[in-house]
């Protein structure tokens, strides 16, 4: 790849900069056995921080004769405020795919949605 000098980084959301995640006119396709003049890591063309949080609430209950018996619900949410996190976006520009207008695309999503799951165990 070679670099044209122009900013690579774009501003805006998220949102807004999935079919561009960074400015791909800032960069060209090299001639044939020649070398570009770009790094080989880009630190402009990371993909999105993780903006996860997970939850868990737990409820141990003793009863019975002596309190021997226990009964433990638990509840845990995985992505608990359910934000999307996207995967890295296409920055092959020079093969077949990235042709057809994908350079520079983030095309999916990273995690999960939100995940719920109970537990009761009782114990004796």
């Amino acid at each position: 790849m070679t670099r044209t000098g122009s900013e690579s980084l774009t501003s805006g959301s998220t949102a807004d900069r999935l079919t561009e995640w960074f400015n791909t006119s800032a960069f060209t396709n090299t001639t044939t056995l020649t070398r570009g003049n770009d790094s080989r890591t880009e630190p402009d063309l990371r993909q999105d921080g993780e903006k996860n949080m997970d939850f868990a609430l737990f409820k141990n209950t003793r009863f019975g004769p002596d309190e021997k018996l226990g009964l433990e619900f638990r509840a845990e949410f995985f992505n608990f405020f359910n934000h999307p996190q996207f995967a890295a976006p296409n920055t092959s520009c020079c093969t077949a795919a990235a042709q057809g207008g994908t350079f520079g695309v983030v095309s999916s999503q990273y995690n999960l949605p939100r995940l719920i799951q109970f537990g009761l165990r009782f114990t004796f």
